[in-house]
């Protein structure tokens, strides 16, 4: 019910949560979970695991998905801003990664010119330094 993507050893990206309208003929775990979940606490593509029964490694949370039958997850549900970075005369570089057959690009850090420059991310209580 899930398509997941490892970026790094902390976490594990959520591509697809599988929902009752894909068609299957016997839901996967994660519907019959979110059917029953509040609308805040169901699990979404986009979303990212942090930990699954206790374990934080991205190699042993997927360990441990495969081999058990009752999953506690932890999630990390991220803020999707849109911002322009303008260039200037100093160099700014985004670092970014992704894994194969990847959906997304995580941007892995930002430099304080950039976070600075990036428009309106104060409001979101974003500052750099």
């Amino acid at each position: 019910g899930l398509r997941l993507e490892t970026f790094d050893a902390e976490s594990i990206y959520i591509a697809h949560a599988a929902t009752d309208d894909d068609g299957s003929e016997r839901p996967p775990a994660v519907c019959l979970y979110n059917r029953q979940a509040k609308e805040s606490e169901q699990i979404r593509s986009r979303d990212y695991l942090v930990a699954v029964n206790g374990y934080t490694d991205a190699a042993e949370m997927q360990t441990e998905m495969r081999g058990s039958t009752e999953l506690q997850l932890t999630i990390k549900r991220p803020v999707l801003l849109v911002v322009d970075v303008s260039q200037s005369s100093e160099t700014r570089v985004l670092p970014v990664t992704s894994s194969a057959g990847a959906t997304s690009l995580v941007v892995t850090s930002a430099c304080d010119s950039v976070v600075a420059g990036a428009n309106g991310l104060e409001e979101f209580g974003i500052v750099a330094g």
